[in-house]
């Protein structure tokens, strides 16, 4: 019997989750016990390294990579980290004895990767960005608020080489991705505005219907600043809310 392809998570079931009992519990016992199990898989080398090769230990090992600026290695890594979870995913769906926990952990791994590779050829070159846009054309499934994330990217690479087309496409896509992501909105109300493509006020209005909070963000941004009249109309919008 074929298995029903997970869902993807979105920002908003991310937020909720992070708030959950469970979760901030799960934390706490992770924060108590890992320190005290380092420094054991440390003086054990062999065990050390058979942890340093699982793809969730891969994964944290190239965020770390992005945040200390080792933007190569990190990129490196994290491609590596896409190509062998495809091949892992690949393999357990053809012994036909795939489940879906499996799937659906090889799923979130693959765009996990993929994001950590799209933050790290943010500050690299032009051939680095074109593999994840290649890897972005050809998902093995939804990404949702990850595959937003990395689409948001890419757009704004896309702006920034002058391609003001490509990167409201790009844009409109990471809202498909995951519609309930604010962030997302507001790029592609941004580009909707600065390209005189898309009316920007309905795209706003759903981001600050999200998320009070981004209409903050939005008075602070040095474009939408330049059109106080959209400001003036969302807080309008936003004073007729019901409390």
């Amino acid at each position: 019997m074929t298995s029903r392809p997970p869902s993807a998570v979105t920002y908003r079931q991310q937020q909720e989750a992070a708030g959950s009992r469970t979760v901030r519990w799960s934390v706490a016992l992770g924060n108590l016990v890992i320190p005290i199990f380092r420094p054991v898989v440390r003086r054990i080398p062999w065990l050390r390294r058979r942890i340093d090769k699982l793809l969730p230990a891969r994964l944290g090992a190239a965020s770390s990579l992005v945040e200390k600026g080792r933007f190569a290695e990190a990129f490196a890594l994290a491609l590596a980290g896409v190509e062998d979870t495809g091949r892992q995913r690949a393999r357990k769906e053809g012994d036909g004895r795939s489940w879906l926990w499996f799937e659906e952990l090889h799923g979130v791994l693959w765009w996990a990767f993929l994001h950590s590779a799209a933050t790290a050829a943010a500050k690299l070159g032009r051939p680095e960005r074109e593999q994840v846009e290649t890897l972005l054309a050809s998902p093995p499934e939804p990404g949702g608020i990850r595959e937003a994330e990395c689409l948001d990217l890419v757009a704004r690479w896309r702006w920034q080489a002058g391609d003001g087309d490509g990167a409201l496409d790009l844009a409109r896509r990471s809202v498909l991705a995951d519609p309930t992501w604010p962030s997302g909105h507001v790029l592609l109300a941004w580009l909707g505005l600065v390209t005189g493509k898309l009316d920007p006020l309905p795209v706003l209005r759903e981001a600050v219907r999200l998320s009070p909070a981004t209409l903050a963000t939005i008075r602070a941004d040095s474009q939408f600043s330049k059109h106080p009249h959209v400001i003036a109309w969302l807080e309008s919008v936003e004073m007729r809310q019901p409390m």
